[in-house]
């Protein structure tokens, strides 16, 4: 990856998951985050390092212990992601020694520390990416460094470890969202104590302004798009810095026309509203996946980050979908991933799609797909993680192909429009009651009209690996 521009280049996406819980805490943790200025980066290096390395200091306090040594972990780690290529330079200090240890182990996702009682350990290291393989002219809208509770941590943790403070430094005129409610986005340095962090997890997102363009959609509710400008490699700055396209009509028409419509249509059929929805394109690809997500901000308001590939699909809607989906079953139930991600898959090729022939063509091909997948699930319910592979492996079949096919399949026998009235029904009814699981929607369906053989057939199609065997129990 590139070095460091003036306006200094980032992507970042970084969600936290807290652990706190009635037991007393052993080790309260501090972190900082400072990402570097330009002046600070090797410029002659511009396709060979990370465009925006982050300095990471975390300090832990041991306030008891009965191990002598102390594991640590990056919890829930993309597989996909080199963490020993990610995380560099690891230095280790005890008790504010200024003398470096060397008696520690890293694997690239467990670190294991010497640990005494009242000691006090410091790690600093920098965060990059230079041994990834990346796309030279598109590395600047790369997201190589982010951190969300699904997907990967930033720092390492451990049971009965506290996050007592999370401090960052940001940028000269980086742009960035956060969903802390003391944030100034003018700030430089953003300090935020245990007592302010969210309790779904901090979440904060920097971005380099000068190769995005602002787009306000609507003002109520706020709908504000930043797009990725792409870089012109013939341009630069003098000193090794590409410089970004000019706001031109390729980059305007990416956006489908009627994005606003679609967002709005979704509102209306889950019966929720957003204040405001951001949502930041670019080139996010891992381990040649393309990858999207959407996160709360609020409980009005939401981001969503995916590739830009994705406007050219359904694939913008699903994200959209999920920033408005937001009442589920409980993360552990079986029927999560149905109603998470396989419910959200269905729903959204029926909002982008204009007519019945276009959702028809999308379900036929992922007919077609699932015949070359291998499922190593026999349905989304035994579904624990959802863990995807950069050739479809995972459980991107059972997801993202099989069940919401099945769906289509319930919704043909059903009809198009009676179904999504009961959908419609049942995701109002089960907002105001707060949870529910698979068995309150079969319950449901059956004792608004659904015949009972249709229903029996989908749950046992939900269970099969044939396609074939699919289509002939739905056709008889």
């Amino acid at each position: 990856m590139s070095s460091l521009s003036d306006n200094l280049f980032c992507f970042i996406l970084v969600s936290f998951l807290l652990c706190v819980t009635s037991v007393k805490a052993q080790y309260h943790t501090k972190v900082t985050l400072r990402f570097m200025e330009r002046s600070e980066i090797d410029t002659s290096k511009v396709f060979n390092a990370m465009p925006f390395p982050c300095y990471v200091q975390q300090r832990i306090i041991v306030s008891e212990c009965t191990d002598d040594s102390l594991e640590l972990m990056l919890p829930n780690c993309a597989v996909c992601w080199l963490n020993t290529a990610l995380y560099s330079n690891i230095n280790i200090y005890h008790t504010d020694s200024s003398i470096r240890s060397n008696d520690y182990s890293f694997d690239g996702q467990t670190l294991v520390v010497p640990v005494s009682a009242h000691d006090t350990i410091t790690i600093t290291y920098y965060y990059n990416s230079e041994d990834i393989a990346y796309n030279e002219s598109l590395f600047f809208s790369r997201c190589l460094f982010f951190c969300q509770e699904t997907w990967h941590s930033v720092w390492f943790t451990c049971d009965g470890m506290l996050l007592d403070t999370i401090c960052v430094h940001f940028p000269y005129n980086a742009g960035r969202l956060t969903n802390a409610t003391s944030f100034d986005p003018n700030d430089t340095l953003f300090v935020c104590d245990r007592s302010a962090l969210p309790k779904d997890g901090f979440a904060l997102l920097v971005f380099d302004t000068m190769y995005y363009y602002k787009l306000k959609l609507s003002d109520t509710p706020l709908v504000q798009l930043y797009l990725f400008r792409g870089i012109e490699r013939s341009l630069s700055d003098g000193n090794g810095m590409i410089l970004p396209r000019s706001v031109d009509v390729e980059v305007l028409n990416k956006i489908p026309s009627n994005t606003l419509s679609v967002i709005l249509k979704i509102s209306d059929f889950f019966d929720f509203r957003i204040d405001t929805l951001e949502i930041l394109d670019g080139v996010f690809s891992i381990a040649g996946s393309l990858w999207g997500s959407a996160f709360p901000v609020s409980h009005r308001r939401s981001m969503v980050l995916f590739d830009e590939s994705f406007w050219n699909s359904y694939d913008w809607v699903h994200e959209i979908i999920h920033c408005y989906h937001t009442c589920l079953p409980d993360r552990g139930d079986s029927s999560f991933f149905f109603f998470h991600e396989s419910m959200t898959e269905f729903l959204a090729v029926y909002f982008a799609s204009c007519d019945s022939a276009d959702v028809n063509r999308i379900f036929k091909s992922k007919q077609k797909m699932y015949r070359r997948t291998k499922d190593p699930f026999s349905s989304v319910f035994q579904i624990t993680s959802n863990s995807l592979t950069s050739k479809g492996g995972g459980s991107f079949g059972a997801v993202y192909v099989k069940t919401p096919y099945c769906l289509y399949r319930l919704a043909e026998k059903v009809g198009k429009e009676e179904f999504f009235r009961l959908l419609n029904l049942f995701f109002t009814t089960v907002r105001e009651k707060g949870e529910y699981s698979f068995v309150d929607f079969e319950n449901f369906m059956l004792s608004n009209g659904v015949p009972a053989d249709v229903w029996k057939n989908f749950k046992r199609s939900l269970y099969m690996k044939s396609m074939r065997k699919i289509d002939k129990l739905f056709n008889n």
